[in-house]
């Protein structure tokens, strides 16, 4: 009997290790199997990254030469103008220099005030919530006080009512504690809410003062077009002198040029700031989106360290990734033409709203005045390109 008990053991025993062993296949195949899969698809993600590099390689090659051709084609017509023009643009030139130097300056000084102006709100704004937080502190100390004296009376008088009202004052606490939160959570929304009218105060006073200054650069180049005729008989001997300081004059244009991108580009950045503000929500999303794609991204250059041996791509998967891929580009390029259609409208349609509300705020001797200096002003602009 324990021999037959035993021999029952050793079948179970070998039946239990062929079980294991079979299980082990079992697993090992599917670890290989998810490990192809995994290589397959880091060979897939690797030929999407390579045929997007190359993609917007050609895009940018494509936009090089087309840049490339516009830019002769504006200089060949840039060239004739000049030789036509040159001595009359010249004089022209430099009175606009010192116009915009002026001009620059003064931009500069009303920047410096703005910002000293702001830095006073923000401190008088920070001043007002140290006030507002030491006089709550203090209340809350006085309060403390009373309810400490009371509670030395109340423990004087009956020792069975001062359990009752520890614990009515203890709720009140709580009370307080939740009111003073309520307070100060409508304090600060209220000091959001100024800051905000502030800001907008500030753009449109920022647009009265554009405007103005509009106004006065073109009654002062009207001004000095009239000069400026008087004068070309005694500025002939000038030209000379001119044409030494033209390089000096292209290096401060592209100076100029340059500040001008800087400040289109700080005025870009100041308004997404302003719609990240007033969306908030559309923000968080941002957030959301930029880290999984910072994490995806992250992910991804890990793994093309370990794909640098996995280059043994099928044809036929070759082809479905091409495929998917042209039709994901086609539909990348359909979205941003959609995007550029639309920002493009909104502009036309925001240029069309100005010209119509100058054309309505202007008489006609002025718009013709304006009309001629805009002529003048673009062959400028042309001259110095």
């Amino acid at each position: 009997e324990e021999e037959r008990k035993k021999r029952v053991e050793e079948e179970e025993e070998k039946k239990r290790k062929v079980e294991e062993e079979r299980k082990k296949r079992i697993e090992e195949e599917e670890r290989k199997k998810r490990k192809e899969e995994e290589e397959r698809k880091k060979r897939r993600e690797e030929e999407e990254r390579k045929k997007r590099r190359e993609e917007e390689e050609r895009k940018k090659r494509r936009e090089e030469e087309e840049r490339k051709k516009r830019r002769e084609e504006e200089e060949r017509k840039k060239k004739e103008d000049i030789e036509r023009k040159k001595r009359e643009e010249d004089i022209e030139r430099k009175k606009r220099e010192e116009d915009i130097e002026r001009k620059r300056i003064e931009e500069i000084e009303s920047k410096k005030r703005k910002e000293e102006e702001e830095r006073k709100k923000k401190e008088e704004i920070e001043k007002k919530k140290r006030v507002e937080e030491e006089r709550k502190k203090r209340k809350k100390e006085e309060e403390e006080r009373k309810k400490k004296e009371e509670e030395t009376e109340r423990k004087k008088i009956e020792e069975i009512e001062r359990k009752k009202r520890r614990e009515e004052e203890e709720r009140k606490k709580k009370e307080e504690i939740e009111k003073k939160k309520r307070d100060e959570e409508e304090r600060k929304n209220r000091v959001e809410e100024e800051e905000r009218k502030n800001r907008v105060e500030e753009e449109e006073r920022k647009k009265r003062v554009e405007e103005e200054e509009r106004k006065k650069r073109v009654e002062e180049e009207e001004r000095k077009k009239k000069e400026d005729m008087e004068r070309k008989k005694r500025e002939e001997e000038v030209d000379e002198i001119a044409r030494r300081k033209m390089d000096e004059e292209k290096e401060r244009e592209r100076e100029e040029e340059e500040e001008e991108k800087k400040r289109v580009e700080r005025e870009k950045k100041r308004r997404l700031e302003v719609k990240n503000r007033k969306w908030g929500e559309v923000k968080k999303r941002d957030d959301a989106r930029k880290r999984e794609v910072e994490e995806k991204r992250r992910k991804e250059e890990e793994e093309e360290k370990k794909v640098e041996t996995l280059q043994d791509m099928k044809t036929e998967e070759k082809k479905e990734e091409e495929n998917t891929e042209k039709e994901k580009k086609a539909e990348i390029e359909k979205r941003e033409e959609k995007k550029e259609e639309q920002e493009e409208k909104k502009r036309k349609e925001e240029n069309k709203k100005d010209e119509v509300e100058n054309a309505i705020a202007e008489p006609p001797a002025k718009k013709r005045k304006r009309d001629s200096n805009d002529i003048d002003d673009a062959l400028a602009e042309m001259v110095k390109k």
